[in-house]
């Protein structure tokens, strides 16, 4: 994750596209630094959405932005695949940078998040 520019993930599931997952995850990571955590709660899978809260999600993204400022632009960003395709968002904050890992299945349904502080 050190250099994500020019990397490539695995290769994605059958019927997922790069841009696609690419474009979606940069949306969720958008929603995620305005705030919009409720948003994103309601996008989950119903089935992740059981296993989380909107207030989960918020505690996340204050963990991982804790005392690094505002958010102010995408660094870089990769695709890479498992059973899923994940988007892989480095954030600029003020100080320091955020990682976003934002997840989708083959349906393009998010079914998870991981941020954390580089």
């Amino acid at each position: 994750l050190l250099l994500l520019s020019g990397c490539r993930g695995n290769k994605l599931p059958d019927g997922m596209d790069e841009d696609s997952v690419s474009s979606a995850g940069l949306a969720v990571m958008s929603q995620l630094t305005k705030g919009e955590y409720e948003t994103v709660y309601d996008a989950l899978r119903e089935d992740v959405r059981e296993q989380t809260s909107a207030d989960a999600i918020r505690t996340m993204m204050e963990t991982a932005a804790e005392g690094r400022g505002s958010f102010k632009k995408v660094k870089d960003s990769m695709v890479t695949g498992e059973p899923h395709g994940i988007a892989v968002i480095r954030a600029k904050y003020d100080k320091k940078s955020v990682i976003f890992r934002i997840a989708f299945d083959t349906e393009m349904h998010l079914i998870g998040l991981d941020v954390r502080g580089k």
